[in-house]
């Protein structure tokens, strides 16, 4: 009776033993990748490019940051495939005995097609861009050629860079900042701006083609950031300044139209420089038809 029952249990382990193979066999089961109960990470920024538009003095740190009433606005998306890239230029003015009176560094642009497109009136108006900004350093720099070593406190160094506002398909815009250490250590700066209409053979705008009465509009800004308190103090002929300089103060951002006047031009130098910046909200009814065009902007 022992030895059958023995003889019972073999036969029914190796009954188990042919049933799991023959699953295996016939894949039942089968193994696959666990899914993560987490989304990975979708982000497609891409790494930032090689060639960057700006090209900034060491010693300027933080000085391409946006104004801090400004209002951060996304990249244009309508960007045309070029490359803007930077030459920059290096000079020392030395006198007979290699000593120095004075050093400059500054940027500027220039482009190239990266999709077979003529873009030879782009090229030419930044070359001409490009000729005034040479032309405004070396005469910054004639100012110390004769003078002499023992007559500054500090040798005088004029630092510049550019920095791009807008660029679409219809327009271009940009900015070169200057900083300029005196002989006596004080900091002199200044600005010059360009915008130009890439559509009509990036011609210079002109603000009256695109505003209708800016000095106007500017003016009041002003007045009304003096009355509320955001400005302290106004030179009493700060309307009459506006007109004379409104002109070349102004360019075209992602945002809006901001105009950017220089310390002591319209208050006192303490009060540092001032800036008006009008949105895209508040333009509409402000821009001529083809300011609405250029800018794109609708009512």
């Amino acid at each position: 009776m022992r030895k059958f029952l023995l003889c019972v249990k073999a036969v029914f382990a190796l009954a188990i033993i042919a049933a799991l193979i023959f699953v295996l066999a016939a894949d039942v089961f089968h193994i696959v990748p666990s899914i993560p109960s987490t989304p990975p990470d979708s982000s497609t920024n891409p790494p930032p490019p090689d060639d960057q538009p700006i090209e900034k003095p060491d010693d300027k740190p933080g000085s391409d940051d946006p104004p801090s009433d400004l209002p951060i606005d996304p990249p244009e998306e309508t960007i045309p495939n070029w490359s803007i890239k930077s030459t920059v230029v290096k000079n020392t003015l030395t006198d007979t005995k290699g000593n120095i009176l004075c050093e400059s560094r500054y940027s500027y642009p220039y482009a190239t097609s990266n999709d077979g497109s003529d873009i030879s009136a782009f090229s030419e108006a930044l070359s001409a861009v490009a000729s005034e900004v040479k032309a405004y350093v070396n005469s910054r720099v004639e100012l110390y050629k004769n003078g002499s070593q023992n007559d500054f406190s500090v040798p005088p160094q004029i630092t510049g860079y550019y920095v791009i506002n807008r660029f679409s398909y219809e327009l271009f815009s940009i900015s070169f900042i200057f900083s300029e250490t005196l002989p006596d250590g004080s900091v002199r700066e200044s600005e010059m701006h360009y915008n130009l209409d890439i559509l009509l053979d990036s011609s210079r705008v002109t603000l009256d083609a695109i505003m209708n009465d800016a000095i106007s509009a500017v003016n009041k800004i002003l007045s009304d950031k003096k009355s509320s308190g955001m400005l302290t103090a106004l030179y009493d002929s700060y309307e009459k300044q506006v007109e004379s300089s409104i002109n070349r103060v102004w360019s075209i951002r992602s945002g809006g139209i901001l105009f950017s006047f220089s310390a002591g031009e319209l208050a006192p130098i303490s009060s540092g420089p001032i800036e008006i910046f009008i949105q895209n909200s508040d333009l509409s009814p402000l821009l001529s038809e083809y300011g609405k065009i250029l800018l794109n902007i609708t009512e």
